[in-house]
């Protein structure tokens, strides 16, 4: 179970994060952190409902978390980018 673990994490970040990377000059950072945070829990539930021991429940809110974990930083690191990225136009402008 615990290579299941591993091999879906991994999978699921290469995929999401992968998503990011295609997708980062068409749509801002911190939307791409919203929808990794909302596709996350929509991704991994029904996953964790095809096993019903009890262990790959724990497995799956743990993975759920990281994803959603990793959304968050992608929101963060968005909103710092558009406020460094105006700040520079600001001061291009005067």
């Amino acid at each position: 179970m615990d290579g299941m673990f591993w091999s879906v994490l991994i999978g699921l970040f290469i995929i999401f994060n992968g998503f990011a990377v295609v997708l980062r000059k068409r749509i801002p950072f911190w939307i791409l952190g919203i929808i990794l945070c909302v596709a996350s829990p929509i991704m991994v539930l029904p996953l964790a409902s095809l096993v019903s021991a009890s262990e790959a429940g724990k497995e799956a809110a743990i993975i759920m978390l990281v994803l959603v974990a990793n959304g968050l930083i992608y929101i963060v690191v968005g909103i710092i980018h558009a406020i460094q990225h105006a700040n520079r136009k600001k001061r291009m402008a005067k």
